[in-house]
């Protein structure tokens, strides 16, 4: 056990030593650490305060937020802007328009409002590329699979969510910009600090800034080693469950989609997100570097008007309407206090 946990702090020590070096070069004061290294990182917070939540919401608010959830719906199929789609004889995949300026906009401004979604000590591992121009949802359109491809092709854009699985690259940028956004009346943390934040970033990312044939098996070594130490230490000291890094970046980006579909729906546009694609393929035309996941995209547009029965979202005066898709009972899918426990008894 001791030789494992003194590889820890020295594969840690070795991964922040650029950040420390940052420190050293901008003359941050060592001898001001914070009384708690663990759970005091004020750093993490934006300049930016967040809204009031003292005061309970307008019913207004609340059924506004409410009409998004229910409208938003995976849309399975695109209007054309200029209305020129035409439905292929042969079954090939038609050839990709001009995308609607207007619809383009409010997409940038749904991934400006999408940045807000929460992610692990405010790293954000994550990129976005949206895809609208003629050539390049061409060139995406190959590599999404089988109904994915038409959908790419006919809406107006298309976000490709990145995750990042080597999150510690970009350590020594995300102190240093967490140091520049700290508000005038906090003082810098210490290297302590900033030490065991990198060695809690490392150990839940697993986003080791090395080669993946290394990085793999050190991550599942590392997570092998932890089970066999909780194992000892479950009576008496909990540790924290690690998963290996794609799954770790993964989790960050899916609450980043999720804000952007619905900030879409807002704006009176149509989204569908797809898994259906080839990630090798996706990176190789849009020039995605290797380190980078894609867990999913999300066709963005106007709904094609199509009759009821086909299946499709129905647009009227390209206004969305509610959601038909149903989904399981709430007591199969939420419980209350414990599994099992149905949360409607005395609850709803």
């Amino acid at each position: 056990m001791h030789l494992f946990q003194g590889v820890v702090l020295t594969m840690a020590w070795f991964w922040s030593s650029s950040v420390l070096a940052f420190t050293t070069t901008n003359q941050i004061p060592t001898n001001h650490q914070w009384r708690t290294s663990r759970c005091r990182f004020s750093l993490m917070q934006q300049q930016q305060p967040p809204l009031s939540l003292s005061q309970q919401p307008s019913p207004d608010t609340i059924q506004f937020f409410d009409e998004i959830v229910m409208s938003r719906t995976a849309c399975k199929k695109f209007r054309r802007y200029g209305g020129n789609y035409t439905r292929s004889q042969d079954n090939t995949p038609p050839t990709p328009t001009p995308s609607d300026p207007s619809v383009v906009q409010r997409a940038w401004q749904c991934l400006r409002l999408a940045q807000r979604a929460p992610s692990s000590f405010n790293t954000q591992p994550y990129k976005v590329v949206l895809v609208h121009s003629p050539e390049h949802k061409k060139a995406l359109s190959r590599y999404a699979l089988g109904p994915n491809q038409k959908r790419v092709l006919d809406a107006d854009c298309t976000a490709i969510f990145l995750a990042d699985r080597q999150v510690m690259r970009t350590l020594p940028k995300y102190m240093k910009w967490q140091l520049s956004s700290l508000p005038a009346n906090k003082q810098p943390p210490g290297r302590k600090s900033k030490f065991m934040l990198a060695l809690y970033i490392s150990l839940f990312s697993s986003g080791y800034p090395l080669p993946r044939f290394l990085a793999v098996p050190l991550s599942a070594l590392f997570r092998f080693a932890f089970s066999i130490l909780e194992w000892f230490t479950r009576w008496f000291y909990v540790l924290p469950t690690f998963c290996n890094a794609e799954a770790w970046a993964y989790k960050q980006v899916m609450p980043v989609a999720m804000v952007y579909m619905l900030a879409c729906t807002s704006r009176g546009l149509a989204t569908g997100p797809m898994e259906g694609i080839n990630a090798a393929g996706i990176r190789k035309v849009l020039k995605i570097p290797r380190r980078y996941g894609i867990p999913l995209i999300v066709a963005t547009g106007l709904p094609y008007r199509t009759d009821e029965e086909d299946g499709y979202t129905i647009a009227k005066d390209n206004q969305l309407l509610p959601s038909v898709v149903e989904r399981y009972p709430m007591e199969d899918v939420i419980f209350s206090n414990q599994f099992g426990n149905s949360a409607l008894v005395g609850m709803i």
